[in-house]
């Protein structure tokens, strides 16, 4: 046996080749890797809370960043899990060496190797049962695993390690484990608090530290107590320091102090973001492909952090009425879907509905406008039209300006005189963009088109892309039985529904009405931590309420609609635009400040920022203030001395009553 293990070390190479068949190949390795996932293949029944058989996990890698844990948890996992974690190769050759010796314990498997495990090859010990073919599942672990070292290094290997680990009760990752375990983030987790969650591993039901079953929290404490004394052993924390922990481990786990979260909380715990309508959004594309039931992992292009937001920004629409989401990357790629209370309706309007999108298409008829200059008016008019005469939203529509000053007070009449001059060109447009035209062109400027939030958002995308539509990507890559690659997803080349020059004239359009003080400036949020362009539109009677637009990184659109005529909050599209300045407002400030902070402020366009965003900036604008104030002062000082001295009129000499008299001395 020991033989056989030398020979497969020296083989690995080589085997790879014949083990990676299936597998994926670096290149698609690398994408995947960074991907959040769906998968059930760590379960055989409902989570808690659930019910109708088999359920789906979220695996996100990059969930938690390399800061969102403590260094007692960094410690804890290396010492525990792969005490020689910095200096293999993702393969430790000495345990592996080890386990193949009679009278040696065996090795366990590496971190690098769980990561390959859990997120790309079937883990048939979580699965329940001894798989034939362990010796071949175990090759091509450890060449999946060769493969990541090349592709991360160490800290990021820990950082996705510490997303994905399996920590019981279906929870993924330590920082929600460690929020329902400890009721605290990751990253204040202390030396025992940390000990303790490393410790429930590898079987952490068997493990749990709560009162409620005082067998099963003794035996969290023995397992916390040992990664305790490997910590100290090597060096990860000091004798006193190990002391304190394991005095802690006495006080809190061995007498019973923690209790059982109540059971919304798991619940709230095991689903952090609802995933859900983008994971059906995939199952579509699956099944376009021929491959639905084939696949156990989906590699989502889902953003968790943009999804957390989507899902914030349509909750709690006005009364009666309802709201739904999409947000796009810059190559259209799926960042997140919210629509409602899923486990009320699993129906996604975000990509199925048909409503009208009111004013959101008048940027197409302006690109028609640019696109045949030399047959359009030289000024435009509001005067009332033959046929047809929609009203004017403002006072601003008058005659004789531009079309993007009307673009920017979403002015009809001018709009709905370019579809009547081009009236089969105006339904190609919207026909193109994937729009549903009007039977009557004339309708297009002011709520004839129809659509829904994905196909609208892709529009807009396209003005941010040169004017190529592109297919929306949701999936990154799709692996079956064994991690055997099912598809994967290559960058989609669209197809050009605009010149570049033409995208690009009504993407610097779009502007306008985010700066014109009406209800699209609300999209930029009240901190205006980042350029937004984009429109607001709605229908007759405000039944539906939208804005699309863009800032750096992503654009959204976000659809508000009630079958009985909207007041209030739904009028001009305000509240979708409120909706979605929160969101930046939400994700830009802070990110502007730690990429001008370490020099990673890469995409142009975050321009606007704040005294809000740190305490640093609230000095320097308020010494910028005072210097303003203290300028403004000296200046009045300067102009009443200088106006004062200018106003006073010259005293005459006093007249001497006896010119021949002498004074006296």
């Amino acid at each position: 046996m020991a033989l056989l293990g030398a020979l497969l070390l020296i083989a690995i190479p080589g085997a790879g080749l014949v083990v990676s068949s299936g597998l994926p190949d670096v290149r698609q390795l690398d994408a995947m890797l960074d991907a959040c996932q769906v998968t059930s293949v760590f379960e055989a029944e409902p989570r808690p809370g659930e019910t109708g058989g088999k359920t789906d996990r979220l695996l996100c890698p990059d969930a938690v960043g390399p800061t969102g844990f403590s260094e007692a948890l960094l410690s804890a996992v290396v010492a525990s899990e792969d005490e020689r974690f910095l200096g293999h190769r993702g393969v430790d050759d000495l345990a592996v060496l080890r386990s193949l010796l009679p009278g040696f314990p065996g090795g366990g498997s590496t971190i690098t190797q769980q990561v390959a495990r859990t997120l790309f090859l079937n883990d048939e010990r979580l699965l329940g049962y001894a798989a034939p073919g362990k010796l071949l599942r175990k090759l091509r672990e450890w060449h999946v695993a060769l493969a990541i070292e090349a592709l991360r290094d160490k800290r990021q290997i820990l950082t996705i390690y510490l997303n994905i680990a399996p920590l019981g009760n279906g929870i993924i990752g330590f920082d929600p484990a460690a929020r329902y375990y400890f009721g605290k983030p990751a990253r204040d987790l202390d030396a025992m608090e940390a000990a303790t969650l490393v410790g429930m591993l590898p079987q952490p039901m068997n493990r749990q530290p709560f009162k409620e079953d005082m067998a099963e929290a003794a035996s969290a404490a023995n397992a916390a107590d040992r990664v305790l004394a490997k910590m100290l052993a090597l060096g990860l924390v000091t004798p006193a320091e190990a002391t304190a922990a394991q005095a802690k481990v006495t006080r809190v786990l061995r007498k019973g102090v923690l209790s059982r979260p109540p059971h919304e909380t798991l619940l709230a715990t095991l689903r952090p973001i609802e995933y859900r309508r983008v994971r059906d959004f995939a199952a579509v594309q699956l099944a376009e492909r021929g491959l639905t039931g084939e696949a156990t992992r989906i590699f989502l292009t889902l953003d968790p952090e943009l999804q957390a937001l989507a899902d914030q920004a349509t909750a709690k629409p006005p009364k009666d009425a309802e709201m739904a989401g999409v947000v796009l990357g810059p190559q259209a790629q799926v960042l997140a879907i919210s629509g409602g209370t899923y486990s009320t309706s699993s129906w996604n309007p975000a990509w199925r509905a048909n409503r009208s999108i009111g004013s959101i298409a008048k940027p197409l008829l302006y690109s028609l406008a640019l696109e045949h200059a030399g047959d359009m008016p030289k000024t435009w008019s509001t005067a009332p039209l033959k046929g047809y005469n929609p009203a004017e939203p403002n006072g601003a529509c008058r005659s004789g300006l531009t079309l993007e000053t009307y673009l920017k007070y979403s002015c009809n009449r001018p709009f709905v005189s370019i579809a009547a001059r081009e009236p089969a060109l105006a339904t190609q447009r919207v026909t193109a963009f994937g729009w549903h035209a009007p039977d009557n062109p004339l309708l297009i400027a002011t709520g004839g088109v129809h659509s829904n939030p994905m196909d609208v958002a892709l529009g807009y995308t396209a003005f941010r892309n040169g004017g190529r539509l592109l297919r929306p990507q949701v999936i990154v890559a799709a692996t079956g039985t064994g991690g055997r690659l099912l598809t994967f997803e290559e960058p989609d080349e669209g197809r050009r529904v605009l010149a570049p020059d033409t995208a690009n004239a009504v993407r610097a359009a779009l502007f306008q009405p985010t700066s014109a003080g009406g209800s699209a400036a609300a999209a930029r949020g009240r901190k205006h931590a980042a350029a937004v362009w984009g429109k607001t539109g709605t229908s007759d009677d405000d039944r539906d309420a939208w804005f699309v637009g863009s800032t750096v990184g992503w654009t959204a659109a976000i659809m508000a609609w009630r079958e009985a005529p909207g007041v209030g909050q739904m009028s001009g599209g305000g509240l979708s635009a409120v909706r979605f300045g929160r969101m930046v407002d939400a994700y830009w400030p802070d990110r502007n400040w730690t990429g001008m902070r370490d020099g990673r402020l890469r995409d142009g366009g975050a321009a606007v920022y704040g005294w809000w965003a740190h305490p640093q900036r609230l000095w320097n604008w308020l010494a910028a203030k005072a210097t303003m104030v203290l300028a403004i002062a000296l200046l009045a000082m300067a102009l009443g001395l200088l106006t004062g001295h200018r106003s006073r009129a010259p005293t005459p000499p006093a007249e001497d009553p006896d010119p021949d008299s002498v004074r006296e001395v």
